[in-house]
């Protein structure tokens, strides 16, 4: 299970686009917010299902993009709190 993955789409869950803002990606990001914010307006002036379904879709939709993201995005690996020269040696010697 993929906990960055998870917390992405959760994000996007709150607020269509904070997933992708988590993940770096800015223009996608802003674009969930932008169109977030637009259909709580259209949702909001119309009065009806329609617009409040419109808007949890574009959530729904964003939290899956933020997940699928997340999953295909490579995970930057910790750099070793080994000092250098130990490293070094634990190689010359096959340890490590």
């Amino acid at each position: 299970m993929n906990k960055r993955a998870i917390f992405a789409a959760l994000l996007s869950i709150l607020l269509a686009g904070l997933g992708q803002i988590y993940l770096k990606r800015w223009a996608r990001g802003i674009t969930f917010i932008f169109l977030e914010f637009s259909t709580a307006l259209i949702a909001l002036g119309v009065h009806e299902p329609s617009g409040i379904i419109l808007n949890t879709s574009v959530s729904v939709i964003a939290a899956f993009d933020a997940y699928k993201i997340a999953l295909n995005q490579p995970v930057k690996e910790k750099k070793s709190e080994i000092p250098e020269e130990i490293r070094k040696e634990m190689e010359r010697l096959k340890l490590f």
